[in-house]
Order: structure tokens, then sequence, then C-alpha cells
């Protein structure tokens, strides 16, 4: 097979760091904003903040372990990394809101 009939080439050259680079970005606002929605229905916008940030921040952390899992089979890495930057913040979201914390 030749190397130009491939049609995955773009992402072999660093275009798979730029499409991670784009849905982590992307993942990372979405859950911004439903940690937004989340602590506006609890009545704690300010526990609605802090989740914002914890959810960035694990956006990132689960995107670079997906990514750092399987970094030696070339196309699989970027659907761990995807898996991680979306599954860590989601869990975030849900052991906050089955939280049972009392002040």
């Amino acid at each position: 097979m030749n190397p130009q009939d491939v049609s995955y080439n773009w992402l072999s050259s660093g275009g798979a760091y730029k499409l991670l680079f784009l849905i982590w970005i992307a993942s990372a606002v979405f859950f911004a904003f439903v940690a937004r929605n989340v602590g506006r229905a609890k009545n704690s916008p300010n526990d609605g903040c802090l989740l914002g940030i914890a959810t960035t921040v694990f956006t990132f952390i689960g995107g670079a372990i997906g990514l750092l899992l399987i970094n030696k089979l070339f196309p699989w890495f970027i659907l761990t990394s995807v898996a991680g930057s979306i599954l860590a913040p989601a869990l975030t979201i849900r052991t906050f809101q089955r939280g049972r914390a009392k002040y």
C-alpha cells in the first residue's frame, strides 16, 4: 500500500495533537457550563464555580492519562485520550451531584 493512499496521513504529521487540543478545549468549556448549571440548580453558585475549575483540571488530567496510556499505538491513543477527557469531568460532576455532605 502506498503511503499517499492512506486517508489518515494528516494525523501522523501532528494533526493528532491539534485534534486532541481542540477536543480537550471543547470538553473543558462544555463541562464548565454544565458545572455552572449544576451549581445554580443546587442554589450554590460558589460550588458551581469550584466544580467548573475542577472539571477543567480533570479534563486535562483525564486526557493526559488517556494519551499516555497507549502512546505507542498510533491511532488508538486519540480515542483513549478523548475518552479520558470526557469521562474524568463527567465522573467529577456525578460525584458532586451524589454527594451527601452535611454542613
